[in-house]
């Protein structure tokens, strides 16, 4: 059974796990760690929020968005001093919310991703990695198209399975060459969040066996995929997201990650999301 690192968001994990950081070697560069090796290196990590996974729905698979929608949804463009702030104030890794199809398409049949819109995602990559920290990029919610629709009734599995192996497989291509420090996650919280236009159907039920099997479908293409790709891809640490990327539904039966197959051992991590109690991590208004 291949390891399974699970990360999980909170302050107090990421507090322990700091303490077992060791300064890094070359193994990294070499992508020679394992996903539990590579764990110790990224805590504490922090969050680029509301930047480059800002998206309208409206623009899922269109081209619309251009590089604006980085200052859509807060007012500051990114900037390469503010990500050395944060590796100056003890965090060692840096998630990078990212949205593609929501606006970032020039070619829906291959799923090609603007060329301006990842060259700003590479430039942010790059500022992390050469502020010393690891770098995560995902696909997120991004208007809803896999997050929501991929999980309804009416949905067309075997199509959004070839669009999202093409978007994956392009977006490793652009990265193949990146060292261990670049993580890729497959999603953010599938069953998670509203619909596109597109939409067919009703949303399955997240803690049933349907939506656990449809969502270990995706991740396979997802990593398959990446693999395909070559280069340090062939090797590279992977992340995947159980349904809606909570902790509970994580623990039920229906979802067994170690179906989950890879052409390279010890390379995968889980992510869960851990909002627990709500008040203490999302509430928007005082309260007792």
């Amino acid at each position: 059974m291949k390891k399974i690192v699970m990360i999980i968001l909170a302050a107090a994990h990421f507090a322990w796990a700091a303490a077992q950081v060791k300064p890094v070697d070359g193994r990294i560069s070499k992508m020679k760690l394992t996903a539990t090796e590579l764990a110790h290196y990224m805590a504490p990590g922090v969050n680029l929020g509301n930047t480059m996974e800002a998206c309208d729905w409206n623009d899922v698979f269109t081209n619309q968005a251009g590089l604006k929608s980085e200052t859509s949804w807060q007012n500051d463009k990114t900037s390469e001093s503010y990500i050395r702030s944060l590796k100056q104030q003890g965090f060692n890794s840096l998630r990078i919310p990212t949205s593609w199809v929501a606006g970032h398409l020039t070619d829906k049949e291959n799923m090609t991703i603007d060329p301006v819109w990842m060259k700003r995602i590479k430039e942010i990559v790059n500022y992390g990695l050469n502020a010393g920290l690891c770098v995560i990029i995902n696909e997120h919610w991004d208007g809803g198209w896999m997050e929501h629709d991929a999980f309804t009734s009416g949905v067309n599995v075997a199509e959004h399975k070839e669009m999202f192996r093409k978007l994956w497989t392009n977006i490793a291509k652009e990265f193949k060459t990146y060292d261990q420090r670049v993580l890729f996650a497959a999603l953010n919280e599938p069953g998670v969040g509203g619909a596109s236009p597109q939409v067919q159907g009703d949303m399955l039920a997240p803690d049933s066996k349907e939506f656990a099997d449809r969502l270990l479908a995706y991740e396979q293409v997802f990593i398959d995929a990446v693999r395909a790709t070559g280069g340090n891809n062939a090797s590279r640490v992977l992340i995947v997201q159980t349904p809606k990327t909570e902790i509970d539904l994580a623990a039920k039966d229906s979802y067994d990650i170690t179906r989950l197959k890879d052409k390279v051992k010890n390379r995968l991590m889980a992510e869960v999301h851990f909002y627990d109690p709500y008040i203490f991590t999302l509430m928007d208004k005082d309260a007792d």
